[in-house]
């Protein structure tokens, strides 16, 4: 059986390690879960409106603004459940 985390595109793995980064940056700045949750959001979506605006050399993927959001997200939740 294959392992499924090694089917994982690179690209991918890009984007969740930048909206993690974004993510712990913004915290250590504000110090605020939500507010640092929402910058990796904004700076997602603004990365896909980029690449839908420049084809000829990106190429824009709802599952590229899914993988920058994943880790923050996961990051968010257990700040939240853990208390």
């Amino acid at each position: 059986m294959k392992n499924p985390l090694l089917t994982i595109p690179t690209d991918k793995c890009g984007h969740t390690i930048a909206g993690a980064l974004i993510f712990t940056i913004m915290f250590a700045i504000s110090g605020m879960i939500f507010a640092s949750f929402v910058v990796v959001a904004i700076a997602a979506a603004g990365k896909e409106i980029y690449d839908k605006f420049h084809p000829l050399s990106h190429t824009a993927d709802v599952w590229d603004f899914v993988a920058t959001l994943s880790l923050a997200a996961v990051i968010a939740l257990s700040y939240y459940i853990g208390g």
